[in-house]
Protein backbone atom coordinates (compact mmCIF):
# COMPACT_ATOMS: atom_id res chain seq x y z
CA UNK A 1 0.00 0.00 0.00
CA UNK A 2 1.47 3.43 -0.94
CA UNK A 3 2.18 6.06 1.69
CA UNK A 4 -0.59 8.55 2.34
CA UNK A 5 0.42 12.07 1.32
CA UNK A 6 0.65 13.98 4.62
CA UNK A 7 2.91 16.83 3.51
CA UNK A 8 3.90 18.44 0.23
CA UNK A 9 7.38 19.93 0.50
CA UNK A 10 7.19 21.48 -2.99
CA UNK A 11 5.46 24.47 -1.44
CA UNK A 12 7.86 25.10 1.45
CA UNK A 13 8.88 28.77 1.59
CA UNK A 14 12.29 28.22 3.18
CA UNK A 15 15.10 25.68 3.17
CA UNK A 16 14.55 25.08 6.91
CA UNK A 17 10.85 24.34 6.39
CA UNK A 18 11.59 22.14 3.37
CA UNK A 19 14.00 20.08 5.49
CA UNK A 20 11.43 19.77 8.30
CA UNK A 21 8.81 18.57 5.81
CA UNK A 22 11.28 16.10 4.34
CA UNK A 23 11.85 14.60 7.80
CA UNK A 24 8.09 14.37 8.35
CA UNK A 25 7.60 12.78 4.94
CA UNK A 26 10.29 10.18 5.66
CA UNK A 27 8.65 9.29 9.00
CA UNK A 28 5.18 9.22 7.37
CA UNK A 29 3.58 10.77 10.46
CA UNK A 30 1.15 13.66 10.20
CA UNK A 31 2.76 16.68 11.89
CA UNK A 32 -0.59 18.04 13.10
CA UNK A 33 -2.01 14.85 14.63
CA UNK A 34 -1.80 15.04 18.45
CA UNK A 35 0.65 12.16 18.89
CA UNK A 36 3.21 13.89 16.62
CA UNK A 37 3.07 17.54 17.76
CA UNK A 38 6.26 17.37 19.85
CA UNK A 39 8.25 15.24 17.41
CA UNK A 40 9.21 18.17 15.19
CA UNK A 41 12.27 20.42 15.14
CA UNK A 42 9.99 23.23 16.29
CA UNK A 43 7.33 21.57 18.47
CA UNK A 44 3.77 22.80 18.12
CA UNK A 45 2.62 24.33 21.39
CA UNK A 46 -1.07 24.72 22.15
CA UNK A 47 -1.83 28.33 23.10
CA UNK A 48 -5.56 27.96 23.65
CA UNK A 49 -8.17 25.25 23.11
CA UNK A 50 -11.86 25.15 22.26
CA UNK A 51 -13.31 21.63 22.13
CA UNK A 52 -11.53 19.53 19.53
CA UNK A 53 -9.58 22.45 18.04
CA UNK A 54 -6.62 24.48 19.29
CA UNK A 55 -4.62 27.51 18.23
CA UNK A 56 -0.85 27.74 17.96
CA UNK A 57 1.87 29.95 16.51
CA UNK A 58 2.90 29.44 12.91
CA UNK A 59 6.57 28.50 13.26
CA UNK A 60 7.62 28.80 9.64
CA UNK A 61 5.74 31.24 7.44
CA UNK A 62 4.74 34.85 6.87
CA UNK A 63 7.56 36.95 8.37
CA UNK A 64 5.77 40.06 7.11
CA UNK A 65 2.80 39.34 9.43
CA UNK A 66 2.37 40.86 12.88
CA UNK A 67 0.26 37.88 14.01
CA UNK A 68 0.50 34.44 12.39
CA UNK A 69 -1.48 31.69 14.05
CA UNK A 70 -2.78 28.29 13.01
CA UNK A 71 -6.02 26.66 14.14
CA UNK A 72 -5.74 22.86 14.08
CA UNK A 73 -8.20 20.00 14.65
CA UNK A 74 -7.28 17.10 16.92
CA UNK A 75 -8.86 14.68 14.46
CA UNK A 76 -7.11 14.19 11.13
CA UNK A 77 -9.40 15.80 8.56
CA UNK A 78 -8.41 16.85 5.07
CA UNK A 79 -11.47 18.64 3.68
CA UNK A 80 -13.59 21.49 4.98
CA UNK A 81 -16.74 19.44 4.42
CA UNK A 82 -15.71 17.28 7.40
CA UNK A 83 -16.08 20.21 9.83
CA UNK A 84 -19.24 19.92 11.95
CA UNK A 85 -21.47 22.78 13.10
CA UNK A 86 -20.11 22.36 16.64
CA UNK A 87 -16.56 22.58 15.35
CA UNK A 88 -17.31 25.85 13.52
CA UNK A 89 -18.36 27.26 16.90
CA UNK A 90 -15.07 26.05 18.39
CA UNK A 91 -13.09 27.67 15.56
CA UNK A 92 -14.90 31.00 16.07
CA UNK A 93 -14.15 30.80 19.81
CA UNK A 94 -10.44 30.46 19.00
CA UNK A 95 -10.57 33.44 16.66
CA UNK A 96 -12.27 35.53 19.36
CA UNK A 97 -9.60 34.50 21.87
CA UNK A 98 -6.82 35.46 19.44
CA UNK A 99 -8.40 38.86 18.77
CA UNK A 100 -8.32 39.66 22.47
CA UNK A 101 -4.95 38.06 23.23
CA UNK A 102 -3.10 39.73 20.32
CA UNK A 103 -5.14 42.94 20.06
CA UNK A 104 -6.06 42.13 16.47
CA UNK A 105 -7.80 45.04 14.73
CA UNK A 106 -8.09 43.24 11.41
CA UNK A 107 -6.95 39.94 9.95
CA UNK A 108 -7.43 37.32 7.30
CA UNK A 109 -8.62 33.77 7.87
CA UNK A 110 -7.42 31.37 5.20
CA UNK A 111 -7.69 27.65 4.66
CA UNK A 112 -6.47 25.32 1.95
CA UNK A 113 -8.09 21.91 1.83
CA UNK A 114 -8.06 18.82 -0.30
CA UNK A 115 -5.46 17.82 -2.88
CA UNK A 116 -2.29 19.89 -2.40
CA UNK A 117 -1.68 19.81 -6.16
CA UNK A 118 -4.54 22.33 -6.36
CA UNK A 119 -4.06 24.21 -3.10
CA UNK A 120 -0.35 24.69 -2.56
CA UNK A 121 -0.65 23.50 1.04
CA UNK A 122 2.37 21.97 2.74
CA UNK A 123 0.36 19.94 5.30
CA UNK A 124 -2.77 17.99 4.33
CA UNK A 125 -4.21 17.92 7.89
CA UNK A 126 -6.96 20.56 7.84
CA UNK A 127 -5.90 23.82 9.48
CA UNK A 128 -6.78 27.49 9.30
CA UNK A 129 -4.35 30.41 9.15
CA UNK A 130 -5.21 33.55 11.11
CA UNK A 131 -2.95 36.32 9.81
CA UNK A 132 -2.78 39.99 10.75
CA UNK A 133 -0.41 42.17 8.75
CA UNK A 134 2.13 44.66 10.02
CA UNK A 135 1.63 48.33 9.22
CA UNK A 136 4.16 50.51 7.44
CA UNK A 137 5.11 54.07 8.44
CA UNK A 138 2.01 55.41 6.65
CA UNK A 139 -0.25 53.10 8.69
CA UNK A 140 -0.90 50.96 5.61
CA UNK A 141 -0.78 47.16 5.79
CA UNK A 142 2.28 45.37 4.47
CA UNK A 143 0.99 42.61 2.15
CA UNK A 144 1.26 39.02 3.33
CA UNK A 145 1.68 36.45 0.59
CA UNK A 146 -0.68 33.50 1.14
CA UNK A 147 -0.64 31.60 -2.15
CA UNK A 148 -3.37 29.20 -3.15
CA UNK A 149 -2.43 26.80 -5.90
Amino acid sequence: MPKKKLVDKRYAKSKEYHEALEDIENENKCPFCPENLCRQKKPIIELYRSGQWFITANNYSYPEARVKLIIIADEHKETITEVTAQEWTEIVNLIKWAHQEYDIKGAGLAVRYGDSNFTGATVTHLHFHLISAKLDKKNKSIPVNFPIG
